[in-house]
C-alpha cells in the first residue's frame, strides 16, 4: 500500500443500495480525509421497488464518494466493509481480490434478526465464508438481535439509520430539519400522519386509528392545508394518506418537516421494517411520536414523557390519550423530545460511534 496516500480509504459492498448504507456513508465522510468507495450494482440492475435508484443519485452527488460497479478492478484500501448475504459469495474471486488490498476488513447487517431462524443464520455463515474468519468488526442496525452468528466478533458498533438520508445529503433540507424548535409555542395541529398507507400492518393500524378520530365531534380531519385559518373551537387533524398506486406522494420533503413543526403528536406506525424515520424526524421536530415500541430505537424513549406507546396501551387508546391532553401536557412532552433530540439526534452524535470504529491504529 502506497505510503504517500494520506486519505482513508473505506470500501462498501453491497449489492444494491439501501437507505441504512447512505447513512453510514454521509456519517462516515463527515470527518475531513476519508475517502469512499462503494462496489455496487447498475441502477437497472437493482430489485424493482428498492431504495437504490434514489441512494445512488444522492450518492452521486457526494464529493468524497466514488460509485464502482462490483466487477471493478481491486485497489488498496484501509478498510473494506461486506454487506452480509444469505445468498451470495462463497467463493467471489474480484472480492477475495479486494480484500487482500485492505488493511482491515468488517462486516454490515442491515436488516433485522427477530423472525430469522437458526437454518438462515447458518446459511449467513456458509455464505460468506472466508470473509467472516478475516473481519474484526460487524455494523448492526440498533434494534438487532446480539444472539446473531457474529458473536465471536469482539468489536459490535450498533447504528441505527434515523434520519432519511434525504435530509442529510441536502444542505437546505438539513439546515431545516435540524433548526431550533420552541418548546412553548401552540401548534395548529393535535394529531398528523404522512405517509404510505402500506404495508398491510400499518394499514391496519390507521383504520383503527381512523376510526377512534371519527369517534370524536369536535375534531376536524384536513386532508390537505395551505395555510388557512384553523377554527379555534375544534381540534385538527393532518391526515395526508397515499397508496402504492398514487401518483401523488403526499408532501414534499421540506413541507414534510414544515408540518411536522405544527404538530403536536405525530403517528408514527411501522413501515415495512420494524423501524420507522418518521420518529427520529418528528422528535427533531417537536412532533411528539407515538410508536409501537421504544427498544428498536436505541435512544431513551419514555412513555408519557417524549413518546406515546401504542404497545403499552394499544393504539386506539394511545391516540385517544393524544386528542384529550391538555395544552401543557402537549408542551411538557414536546419541551423532553425537543431536549432529547438536541443531545442524540444531531449529526456529531449519530456519527460519533461511527469515527471511533474507524479511529486509532489500526487505520
Amino acid at each position: 500500500m502506497t505510503a504517500a496516500r494520506k486519505e482513508t480509504v473505506l470500501v462498501f459492498q453491497t449489492p444494491w443500495l439501501t437507505h441504512v448504507i447512505e447513512n453510514l456513508v454521509f456519517l462516515i465522510g463527515q470527518k475531513p480525509g476519508r475517502r469512499i468507495l462503494i462496489l455496487t450494482c447498475r441502477k437497472d440492475k437493482a430489485p424493482a421497488g428498492s431504495e437504490h435508484p434514489g441512494a445512488l443519485a444522492r450518492l452521486e452527488k457526494l464529493d468524497f464518494v466514488e460509485i464502482l460497479t462490483e466487477d471493478a478492478p481491486a485497489r488498496d484500501s484501509d478498510c473494506l466493509i461486506l454487506r452480509l448475504a444469505r445468498g451470495r459469495f462463497l467463493w467471489n474471486g474480484n472480492l477475495n481480490a479486494w480484500a487482500a488490498r485492505s488493511r482491515r476488513l468488517g462486516l454490515l447487517s442491515d436488516y433485522y434478526y427477530f423472525k430469522e431462524g437458526l437454518k438462515v443464520r447458518a446459511a449467513e455463515l456458509i455464505y460468506n465464508f472466508p470473509y467472516w474468519l478475516k473481519a474484526d468488526f460487524v455494523i448492526f442496525q440498533a434494534g438487532a438481535s446480539t444472539r446473531s452468528p457474529y458473536f465471536f466478533l469482539k468489536t459490535k458498533v450498533f447504528h441505527s439509520p434515523y434520519i432519511h438520508p434525504q435530509y442529510l445529503s441536502d444542505t437546505g433540507l438539513m439546515e431545516l430539519l435540524f433548526q431550533s424548535v420552541l418548546p412553548e409555542l401552540s401548534r395548529k395541529f393535535r394529531l398528523t400522519f404522512i405517509g404510505n398507507e402500506n404495508p398491510e400492518a400499518r394499514c391496519r393500524i390507521l383504520r383503527d386509528v381512523e376510526k377512534v378520530i371519527q369517534s370524536f365531534p369536535d375534531v376536524v380531519v384536513h386532508k390537505n392545508w395551505h395555510g388557512e385559518l384553523l377554527a379555534p373551537d375544534k381540534r385538527h387533524v393532518l391526515w395526508i394518506e397515499y397508496g402504492d398506486h398514487d401518483a401523488a406522494r403526499g408532501l414534499s420533503p421540506a413541507e414534510y418537516a414544515g408540518m411536522l413543526r405544527e404538530s403536536d403528536f405525530c403517528l408514527c406506525p411501522q413501515g415495512w421494517d420494524y423501524w420507522t424515520h418518521r420518529v427520529a424526524e418528528s422528535l427533531l421536530c417537536g412532533a411528539v411520536p407515538i410508536l409501537e415500541h421504544e427498544w428498536i430505537y436505541n435512544l431513551p424513549l419514555e412513555n408519557d414523557r417524549n413518546c406515546l406507546l401504542a404497545g403499552a396501551d394499544g393504539w386506539g387508546n394511545v391516540v385517544r390519550k393524544a386528542l384529550v391532553a391538555p395544552e401543557s401536557v402537549c408542551r411538557t412532552m414536546r419541551s423532553e423530545a425537543v431536549g432529547m433530540a438536541s443531545e442524540y439526534l444531531n449529526v456529531s452524535s449519530m456519527a460519533a460511534p461511527l469515527h471511533e470504529l474507524f479511529a486509532g491504529p489500526k487505520l
